[in-house]
């Protein structure tokens, strides 16, 4: 069905699909029966289309139905943003359920992804997400199972980041396998994860001290770190230039 559906986008903008995958809760491993498919996909228009001096709009968005929602970024678009190191275009990226891709593009873009990465962007982010789903925690003797887990995972990426000097896996079982988590803190959030895979979206369950205790001291390691990271020196402009131009200029014919 979702390749039915990137299809007759392909037809319908007369663009082609290089690259399709699920996001969100399905892609952290996270989902419930309830969680709807978050397709999200890189595409290319024909060459003509860029030899314009109007800017156009470079999005596509598809919302089937309260299962299945489609979005993508236009090439050029998606490019920029992975030179910059954008979280969300590294997710896309990184996904491990991809529905469609054109191999010899993602082939050449993969090669280029690690040399674009920058671990201080991705901290920030990370980082920031984490403090401000931690807010919503609240300080009543119950806590909402779905934001433990908000507060849990971007602070796990940014571990991840720390200890392995990578873009972590999205699953949130793989972050869990990070050897710098205590084993009591893994245990515990398996629980939580256990209560999330079988209880609907809005369940509550009693505070976890332990847990409470981590996130504050990650927190502050998180923080302290951070100021010893240096931006990368280097740039992949070049490189994504000339992914650009081959792909918008051979994509079609091939």
């Amino acid at each position: 069905m979702i390749g039915e559906q990137l299809r007759a986008i392909e037809e319908e903008y007369e663009v082609k699909v290089l690259y399709a995958c699920e996001a969100g809760s399905r892609a952290y491993g996270i989902s419930s029966e309830m969680s709807d498919y978050d397709v999200r996909f890189i595409y290319v228009h024909k060459e003509d289309w860029y030899l314009s001096i109007d800017e156009k709009r470079d999005v596509i968005e598809k919302p089937l139905s309260e299962q299945l929602d489609l979005s993508g970024w236009e090439l050029k678009k998606a490019l920029k943003l992975l030179r910059k190191s954008n979280p969300s275009m590294l997710e896309w990226l990184y996904s491990e359920q991809v529905y469609m891709e054109q191999e010899g593009f993602m082939d050449r873009l993969r090669r280029i992804m690690p040399s674009a990465f920058n671990p201080l962007s991705v901290l920030h982010h990370y980082h920031k997400m984490a403090k401000r789903n931690h807010k919503e925690l609240g300080k009543g003797s119950q806590v909402q199972v779905k934001r433990y887990i908000n507060v849990f995972r971007p602070l796990l990426m940014c571990r991840w980041v720390l200890s392995y000097h990578e873009f972590p896996p999205l699953p949130l079982s793989k972050l869990l396998q990070d050897e710098s988590v205590p084993v009591e803190i893994k245990s515990q959030m398996n629980d939580v994860l256990s209560e999330k895979m079988k209880a609907p979206d809005v369940s509550y369950m009693e505070r976890m001290k332990d847990l409470d205790q981590y996130i504050q001291t990650e927190f502050h390691q998180i923080e302290q770190e951070l100021s010893n990271i240096q931006p990368p020196s280097h740039s992949v402009t070049r490189e994504l230039d000339e992914l650009f131009r081959f792909t918008v200029r051979h994509i079609h014919t091939s």
